[in-house]
């Protein structure tokens, strides 16, 4: 179940990682290629002002990709999660909904991180997010 008061951040990282795979939220179909999962984990400290709003808040966003079962498809899958941390970094859109204050790559851009047990290679990324819902 999707916890609704994240879902507009969870939508604004699935527009900017475009349509190139099918995306889905906290979960992937591990028997499919070229599928994208969208994970978030907990983060450096949310920083408040001392009236108790929100400067920011942050979390982990960890993007996974099952590669099509050849050395191209690992390789296009590497340069798609590469191409999604440069777009995090330096050109993320604010929607009506949340506002990127900064966003970082945590350890390398793209990496490959094994083999799923349908022998399928998963890639994967991870963004320090810090952002404002509105």
């Amino acid at each position: 179940m999707l916890n609704n008061d994240i879902k507009p951040l969870y939508e604004a990282i699935d527009g900017i990682l475009g349509i190139q795979y099918p995306v889905t939220w906290q979960h992937m179909e591990e028997d499919k290629e070229n599928v994208v999962g969208i994970y978030l984990y907990e983060s450096s400290a949310d920083r408040k002002y001392l009236s108790g709003d929100y400067q920011y808040e942050s979390i982990k966003v960890q993007v996974q990709v099952q590669s099509e079962n050849t050395e191209d498809g690992l390789f296009a899958a590497l340069k798609y999660l590469r191409e999604f941390v440069d777009k995090m970094e330096n050109e993320y859109v604010d929607t009506d909904e949340v506002s990127f204050e900064d966003c970082e790559h945590i350890g390398p851009k793209a990496v490959t991180i094994g083999t799923n047990e349908y022998g399928l290679k998963v890639c994967r990324s991870v963004v320090d997010v810090k952002y404002i819902l509105n």
